[in-house]
């Protein structure tokens, strides 16, 4: 019942843990996913620290829900990521990540501030009826493929200053 502490791990096979509910914070600081790894309908009651971790594969995390803060900062998706229908309680961290395959948000709810400041998306992102309640923090990203937003629900600013889109943005 204690905290899960995976800081600077490497894992050199797949990493499954679908439908699990983290009691206490998870610590995953500095790891290593060499192949894929499926967080699928997960429960994350306490903060999650992923930051500077790198995916070098798939990374699913899917219908999961992160009841406090959930940071990615400074995270390498290598491959693939998915964030489909997750819920995020609290503040949700991406800044200064990189993803270098196509990364979806699709259906994902944002009850606190999102920050995916200084990101760099060498993909397509997709944010399709993603549901923001309060900011939503771009500044600096830059968007090599599409940004898209359709049908997505803003109810504060959307701050994209200085942000680089370099294909196409559809907000319809």
């Amino acid at each position: 019942r204690g905290a899960l502490i995976m800081v600077e791990s490497r894992f050199n096979g797949e990493v499954k843990f679908p439908n699990t509910f983290f009691l206490q914070s998870v610590n995953v600081q500095g790891a290593n996913f060499l192949k894929p790894t499926n967080w699928e309908e997960s429960r994350f009651s306490r903060t999650v620290s992923f930051n500077g971790t790198i995916f070098h594969a798939l990374s699913s995390f899917q219908g999961s829900i992160f009841f406090d803060k959930a940071n990615f900062q400074n995270v390498k998706f290598l491959d693939a990521a998915n964030f489909q229908g997750d819920v995020f309680c609290d503040d949700a961290k991406f800044n200064q990540g990189k993803f270098q395959q196509i990364v979806r948000f699709n259906s994902s709810y944002w009850q606190k501030n999102a920050d995916f400041s200084s990101v760099i998306f060498n993909n397509q992102v997709n944010f399709n009826r993603a549901n923001f309640h309060q900011f939503l923090f771009m500044k600096d990203a830059i968007f090599k493929q599409g940004l898209i937003f359709r049908e997505s629900e803003f109810n504060q600013s959307v701050d994209l200053q200085s942000a680089s889109i370099l294909n196409q943005a559809d907000f319809s």
